[in-house]
């Protein structure tokens, strides 16, 4: 049994709703935690936070491993940073293949430009917590990520 993508696209008249499901075999829940822990988010940059999974790679998991999960798009609102740093996710599971890595990305943008994009890799654990610092130069980031086993099969 292997991990792999389904994607349906439903089309009327106004729009285009795109569904997409992966189904990740023997899989672990990450929750992922953002937090600002030195410097600050400048107001007018929107940031994009997404997570994407790399597991045993075959021709079934390589469009898992290109599909990233949106957490936060903040759609250039005001800073996505809370007062105590903390970055509110709209979104903060995601499922990892237990043999795997979670990856977690953060984006920040001034309108469609890009200011800076960092990445850091968590190999995934069946429980625990795993932690990064993301540097991206005007703020340091600690992510979080708790682990839990979700299913053997």
């Amino acid at each position: 049994m292997y991990s792999h993508l389904l994607n349906c696209a439903c089309t009327s008249k106004l729009s285009t709703l795109e569904f997409t499901l992966a189904h990740i075999v023997s899989s672990v829940e990450a929750t992922v935690f953002v937090r600002v822990v030195h410097g600050s988010w400048p107001d007018g940059l929107r940031g994009i936070f997404a997570a994407n999974t790399n597991g045993i790679c075959d021709k079934y998991t390589k469009d898992i491993i290109r599909e990233k999960i949106v957490l936060l798009d903040s759609r250039c609102e005001k800073s996505p940073v809370a007062g105590d740093g903390e970055i509110k996710l709209s979104r903060c599971v995601v499922s990892v293949e237990s043999s795997g890595t979670q990856n977690v990305h953060v984006k920040a943008l001034e309108g469609d430009n890009k200011v800076v994009e960092r990445r850091s890799s968590l190999k995934a654990l069946k429980a625990g917590r795993s932690h990064v610092v993301l540097d991206i130069g005007f703020c340091k980031m600690e992510v979080t990520v708790a682990w839990s086993l979700i299913s053997e099969y």
